[in-house]
């Protein structure tokens, strides 16, 4: 799901799963074993994601380079970094965020349930956001206004109908 945005505005990051790894090592370091801190580490660590996505961001932009490039580099860094804060296996994880993402409500697990309301908490709003932009988008492609259905409506395909018509009469089959 990382991935999706970058993808679909044709950049590449690379730099996702050593992110990941970086904000694991944070909280799994800065965590108590009682979890009174554990929404300040995980305040923290989006905060790291984002100081990440912003220097990426800002290197490629302002930069001129490549996102890969790019990328791959902080790939490198942030491996580093990583290791130097944990270089061995270790930290602890409360009981409370254990049940977050191993825990069930019902019989559904939590980490369904969170991407439900959060997917339903960001799509709500920006469905009324961009209405009239999706209501017109969909009338074009409805009536043929769309650009590629011009091009496609625009072609002049006559010569296929007159083939499948001879192609029809010399085996014997009907056309309608």
């Amino acid at each position: 799901m990382a991935q999706t945005i970058v993808v679909l505005v044709k950049g590449i990051d690379l730099s996702v799963g050593p992110s990941v790894s970086l904000t694991t090592v944070f909280c799994a370091s800065m965590m108590s074993s009682d979890g009174h801190n554990m929404v300040v580490v995980i305040v923290g660590a989006l905060l790291i994601g984002i100081l990440i996505g912003i220097i990426n961001g800002g290197v490629v932009v302002l930069g001129g380079l490549q996102p890969i490039i790019v990328t791959l580099a902080m790939s490198s860094i942030l491996t580093g970094v990583s290791l130097f804060i944990m270089p061995q296996p270790g930290g602890t994880v409360p009981g409370s965020l254990n049940w977050l993402v191993a825990g069930d409500i019902g019989f559904l697990p939590v980490p369904f349930v969170l991407l439900v309301v959060v997917s339903f908490a960001i799509w709500w709003p920006l469905r009324w956001l961009y209405k009239d932009q999706l209501f017109e988008y969909r009338r074009s492609l409805s009536n043929g206004v769309h650009r590629s259905s011009r091009r496609r409506r625009d072609l002049d395909l006559g010569w296929v109908r007159k083939l499948y018509r001879h192609d029809c009469r010399r085996n014997h089959h009907y056309y309608y």
